[in-house]
């Protein structure tokens, strides 16, 4: 993948284009309503949406990303399915609350890259040789930080 349409913060978009990808995204707050979705011309280079934790999220971004969705072809991935975070009594909106979204819009499930991806503990485990018997995976949630390590064999 070299150029991506990216739902996600400016850190997100740093991390991608030091691995080489091109980002693409479109601004917060503005709208778009049917002529404009219909007129919409998506750029052929695409090769991936990627959703991480946006919280400019809007309307526009996520009928742009559908569009791009719309073709098979077209990586669907997600940093995290994490659907909130308890904020002081309150459940505020996370990236697995994009996702469904995405998701719902576009009829496909995004493939997580971050946490609790095997992939991604098989390749921490690979790249710095790491003895899973002798690894701790410690983290504040068991659906992502405690099932990233149950999920590559590490202690929790």
């Amino acid at each position: 993948v070299t150029c991506a349409y990216v739902v996600g913060s400016e850190g997100l978009k740093e991390e991608l284009r030091l691995a080489g990808i091109r980002s693409l995204s479109c601004g917060a707050g503005e709208g778009l309503d049917e002529a404009g979705f219909a007129a919409l011309e998506l750029d052929p280079a695409v090769q991936a949406v990627v959703s991480g934790w946006d919280v400019d999220f809007s309307w526009r971004k996520l009928a742009v990303a559908s569009a791009y969705l719309h073709n098979p072809e077209v990586l669907f991935v997600g940093t995290n399915p994490d659907p909130a975070n308890r904020l002081n009594g309150r459940m505020m909106p996370e990236n697995g609350a994009q996702l469904a979204a995405l998701s719902a819009v576009s009829g496909r499930e995004a493939t997580i890259a971050g946490k609790p991806s095997e992939l991604l503990v098989s390749t921490l485990v690979a790249r710095f040789g790491l003895d899973p018997a002798r690894t701790l995976m410690v983290g504040d949630r068991l659906d992502t930080d405690v099932a990233f390590g149950n999920r590559g064999g590490l202690k929790t």
